[in-house]
């Protein structure tokens, strides 16, 4: 059994922009909050590159990416084949099966709740990983 810790987790809403802008957004509130690790969950399919890579590793975030996007990974969560397929179909696979689109928080409350993410977890390790960094604070 882990031992009791004392975990908490702040989510900002970078608001899309590409990779660049939501490394310097998290690197930024990390700063301002003082917090003790900085991770970034963020699309690759816009400004995910050499460059956004070194500028995350000067700035200490820890970038967990979705390829090449947050639906996709939802959408495989939901066991929806998501392979060969671009960031606009997936966008548009997304708002079409739950409705909303996946910024929309309340997709989580009602759709990926924690029994769903812990089966799907052992086969998409992206989710493995977030989750483990939920649960134990490392990553």
């Amino acid at each position: 059994m882990p031992p009791n810790i004392d975990i908490a987790i702040t989510l900002k809403n970078a608001g899309g922009k590409g990779a660049g802008h939501v490394v310097d957004f998290t690197s930024r509130h990390a700063r301002y909050a003082g917090y003790d690790i900085c991770v970034a969950l963020l699309d690759t399919d816009t400004d995910w590159n050499e460059r956004t890579q070194a500028r995350a590793r000067k700035l200490k975030v820890t970038v967990l990416p979705a390829e090449p996007c947050l639906e996709a990974l939802l959408l495989a969560i939901d066991m929806q084949p998501v392979n060969d397929r671009l960031t606009l179909q997936l966008k548009q696979e997304f708002a079409r099966r739950f409705g909303t689109p996946a910024s929309d928080l309340r997709v989580f409350q009602q759709h990926f709740l924690k029994p769903t993410l812990d089966t799907a977890r052992l086969r998409i390790p992206l989710l493995n990983q977030l989750l483990n960094l939920m649960e134990t604070g490392r990553v």
